[in-house]
């Protein structure tokens, strides 16, 4: 499989093979394998992460986030000189998160500070509630058809 890293047009992007550089996004709490007999771990290489850069920061939207959603924040933050994020869309893997992750992954969302935070998918009820707790209004839930304006 060939990993895309295309820039469409100034200040839009999609990344794959995302860095895993923070060890405490502890991604082996829900193996995937590539293989029906389970022994080939699947990397998820080709995680995905489109951003886009408006005038009030930078528009993250996650697939599934097995990279880490630290780690994909943190990527793209250097992709994009370290402009703002404004909004955070899409799945977190944090369905399976136990409370030290989950309390350390909310701390460092909160530095980024974004304006937009929607969970989707595979984050996890739970996980969703602590984000509602950690961040009001800021949280949004969202879905299929949802639109969001920047």
């Amino acid at each position: 499989m060939s990993i895309v890293r295309l820039k469409y047009c100034l200040g839009f992007g999609s990344r794959g093979a995302l860095p895993r550089r923070d060890p405490e996004e502890d991604l082996d709490r829900e193996p995937f394998f590539l293989d029906s007999h389970g022994t080939q771990p699947d990397p998820f290489d080709d995680d995905q992460a489109l951003y886009l850069t408006t005038a009030k920061g930078v528009v993250v939207v996650l697939g599934c986030a097995h990279a880490g959603v630290i780690n994909t924040l943190d990527y793209i933050r250097e992709l994009t000189s370290r402009v703002p994020i404004r909004a955070v869309i899409g799945g977190m893997h944090l369905r399976n998160a136990g409370q030290q992750r989950l309390a350390w992954t909310i701390a460092r969302l909160a530095g980024f500070s974004p304006g937009l935070i929607v969970p989707l998918h595979c984050t996890g009820d739970n996980v969703v509630a602590a984000l509602l707790t950690a961040f009001g209004a800021k949280v949004c839930k969202g879905g299929a058809g949802a639109v969001f304006e920047f």
